[in-house]
């Protein structure tokens, strides 16, 4: 990865999010794309697998699948998150009770994140580690939701300056 030292006069570091469609597929000798291996190729064809990339203005490309799937996410519908695209998004870390009464949770996104949950009980003797657990890991998953929508929000419309 880049590092502060790295950078040359002029040069800046850029993000940008885009929203696109895809769909599984192999290059075939480096220009063919096809989208199924079934059928008959010549023994030294050279077959990469990767993804077929539909932008927005319908302009078509190919990204090698460790690229494409370091960039992009799958999300299961192009205009809202759903509890399904947040919970794949979210690997489950560790917690830990602190005090008498609380139940502190952090879990890590896919980028490597970290997320925490903090849930608490009244009376000490009614504590539940698991009780405590689950409503900490909603509080996660509801602020998840919250910034997978913001990156929606800004591959559908882009940056508005």
């Amino acid at each position: 990865m880049f590092n502060e030292s790295d950078i040359l006069q002029d040069e800046r570091y850029y993000i940008g999010v885009k929203l696109i469609k895809a769909r599984p597929a192999y290059r075939i000798n480096g220009n063919e794309i096809v989208y199924d291996l079934n059928r008959a190729r010549n023994p030294n064809d050279v077959i990469e697998e990767g993804y077929e990339v539909i932008y927005p203005d319908n302009y078509k490309s190919f990204s090698p699948k460790d690229v494409f799937e370091k960039a992009y996410y799958m999300i299961l519908s192009p205009n809202k998150i759903q509890e399904g695209d947040v919970l794949n998004f979210i690997k489950e870390g560790y917690s830990l009770r602190l005090g008498e009464k609380t139940t502190v949770v952090c879990d890590t996104t896919l980028t490597g994140f970290d997320t925490v949950g903090i849930a608490a009980c009244v009376n000490p003797s009614t504590y539940d580690h698991d009780v405590g657990c689950g409503v900490a890991r909603r509080d996660i998953k509801n602020k998840i939701w919250g910034h997978l929508g913001f990156v929606l929000q800004w591959a559908i419309n882009g940056l508005k300056m």
